[in-house]
């Protein structure tokens, strides 16, 4: 029972505005924008670091040259013989806890 309330509580975040949240859903388009903006970054900041606590130099450099050359299914598997969820659910998790903490700040 728990996890499921969890579990909502968890969806619900994902899909509420953070400007909705934050009472600013009626802020203007350039400054919603500006702030979206920032916070994609800082999601792709926290994506890194955590990449960079868990890969070697060396994984590094091969998940790099894997996306950047296009070679996703390599990356994805690079990343699973580490123990590490995809980046589509490294991204999900980080924008999660930055809307989390965002909040409660």
């Amino acid at each position: 029972m728990a996890d499921q309330v969890g579990q909502t509580s968890i969806q619900n975040l994902l899909k509420t505005d953070i400007f909705e949240i934050l009472g600013m859903a009626g802020i203007a388009s350039k400054q919603r924008q500006d702030i979206t903006t920032d916070m994609l970054v800082a999601i792709q900041n926290r994506i890194v670091a955590r990449l960079q606590d868990a890969l070697s130099d060396q994984d590094q450099d091969t998940l790099i040259a894997a996306l950047s050359e296009g070679r996703a299914a390599e990356g994805r598997e690079l990343l699973s013989d580490n123990n590490l969820p995809s980046l589509e659910t490294m991204a999900v998790e980080e924008a999660l806890i930055y809307k989390h903490q965002f909040i409660n700040e």
